[in-house]
């Protein structure tokens, strides 16, 4: 009991820090639009020079954003490898376009690394790995850093911990929606709360609103409930759902969904985000973890590597869930969380500490057809330890097909590297208002099929279904459809590390 009110008081106090000090540090780059492409003459790449100014002593999120234009040569999709000290650091994959796009490496470790060991002038290369020619040529016109300093924007530990233990439930988020009838916002927490330690949610500049139990809400059995006059935005329910089409013209864009037919609010970016509203709090329920739980049978090559503290590579491809859409990190805005995949990055690192090397090569709207056609370009390049393998919301496959594909991604994965392991990864659901796309809960059972020696399976599916018994979608969505918020995409990091963590360390 003592262990678990030292947990809570910790969190309390991570959470009412003071604010983090921020700043944008513009990238200096070697030669003017630099050129980066992989041919047969031999990799090209550019140098991003970036100074971490005085104060910024200790690193809490960085991340590097670099903008140009692809060149109208090849078919293949651009996928940038970052590199700081003569090692990859971070990747990600661009869709080809004749427009002007930018990459967003999350890089926060690296660059704390770096600062500890005394380090403040950073020279970052931009390259291209994989199949000499298959890829379109970048030209490389600005880059631009952020870091943060002086807080913990979100607690790892507390992040990662399964929302399914009794204990502590950290930040679980609520949309404040009201009712149809114009009721003010309440929405169901998956525990009863015995205290709530912290509520929080975000004004429209981003800025962090703390909120008063009591004033801006109170808590009735599992039910949170907005407050006349609280400092909550609530939101009108006919601002996010309209009978109409001509009624769904003030909310541009939107979905049509189709149980209960009616248009949806769509967002991409942080909207949902700023306005969800985030409840830490201590609860004694116990509640049945979903199927899966913590299994380290399945991965004897990675676990060895990561328990001897030898190098290990992990790769992660899929859509634009794996790519961190609508990660708060993504989008550069408190607390700052990146992509479920840098969640398991970070987290080996520090429990084993190791030597993790992470790389992104997922990218939004991709299915499996396209991960089966670029697996030996992108993912197989890399010659990973372990490749993470998330597709299957973009598919609409008959199940068998969706197998068979996902046998070829690892078999040509497994052909630059025979000693590879794999986590396959089943998809959270899509909104259940929009369709139901039952053949994705087939798809889930084929993944299981695959699980042996050497191939585990994170079923996130089984986690979300859980929640959705408690939980509205909305409340845990990054954009109303397929998407999940931070909340959710600490699920996913959490549902992969129970393969490669000990119950202890979660």
């Amino acid at each position: 009991m003592k262990k678990m009110y030292a947990f809570a008081a910790t969190l309390l106090a991570a959470t009412l820090a003071a604010g983090a000090a921020e700043t944008f540090i513009r990238g200096n780059i070697g030669g003017k639009n630099a050129e980066i492409k992989n041919d047969a003459s031999g990799k090209t790449s550019a140098v991003v020079k970036c100074e971490i100014p005085n104060g910024f002593d200790s690193i809490d999120y960085a991340s590097l954003a670099c903008v140009g234009v692809e060149k109208k040569e090849g078919t293949g999709n651009t996928s940038l490898t970052l590199w700081l000290d003569g090692k990859p650091v971070a990747a990600c994959t661009l869709p080809v376009r004749d427009t002007v796009l930018a990459a967003q490496f999350i890089i926060t470790d690296a660059v704390r690394k770096a600062v500890a060991e005394g380090k403040h002038s950073l020279d970052f290369k931009v390259s291209q790995e994989g199949i000499a020619g298959a890829q379109r040529p970048f030209n490389l016109q600005n880059a631009d850093m952020k870091i943060v300093s002086g807080e913990k924007p979100f607690d790892l530990d507390a992040a990662l911990r399964p929302v399914f233990k009794s204990g502590v439930m950290y930040r679980e988020s609520v949309f404040p929606m009201s009712g149809e009838d114009g009721s003010l916002p309440k929405a169901k927490l998956f525990f009863t709360p015995q205290k709530v330690m912290e509520a929080t949610t975000f004004d429209d500049s981003g800025k962090l609103v703390r909120l008063q139990e009591g004033k801006d809400f109170k808590v009735s059995g599992d039910m949170f409930e907005v407050l006349p006059n609280s400092k909550i935005r609530s939101i009108p329910y006919d601002m996010i759902y309209s009978a109409t089409k001509e009624g769904a013209e003030k909310f541009k864009p939107y979905f049509n969904f189709e149980n209960p037919k009616c248009f949806a609010f769509f967002r991409e970016g942080d909207w949902f985000h700023k306005h969800h509203v985030y409840v830490t709090y201590r609860h004694s329920d116990s509640i049945k973890s979903p199927p899966g739980g913590t299994d380290l049978t399945k991965l004897p090559k990675t676990l060895a590597k990561l328990k001897a503290g030898k190098p290990v590579k992990i790769v992660l491809f899929g859509d634009s869930i794996s790519a961190g859409a609508n990660a708060s990190g993504i989008c550069r805005v408190q607390p700052f969380m990146p992509s479920w995949g840098d969640l398991v990055a970070q987290k080996l690192r520090a429990y084993y500490k190791a030597d993790v090397t992470y790389l992104n090569r997922a990218l939004g709207g991709m299915n499996s057809p396209w991960g089966d056609k670029n697996a030996p370009t992108l993912a197989a390049a890399d010659k990973p330890d372990l490749a993470i393998i998330a597709f299957g919301m973009n598919d609409r496959m008959p199940a068998e097909e969706f197998a068979k594909l996902q046998k070829n991604i690892m078999e040509k994965i497994r052909a630059q590297n025979p000693n590879v392991e794999f986590v396959f990864v089943a998809s959270m659901r899509a909104n259940p208002m929009w369709k139901n796309f039952a053949v994705h809960d087939e798809y889930r059972l084929e993944l299981k099929k695959l699980e042996k020696t050497g191939v585990a399976v994170a079923d996130v599916r089984a986690a979300h279904t859980a929640l959705l018994q408690k939980k509205r979608f909305i409340d845990m969505t990054g954009n109303n459809v397929n998407h999940p918020n931070d909340f959710l995409i600490r699920v996913y990091a959490q549902t992969v590390l129970e393969k490669l963590l000990p119950s202890q360390g979660l």
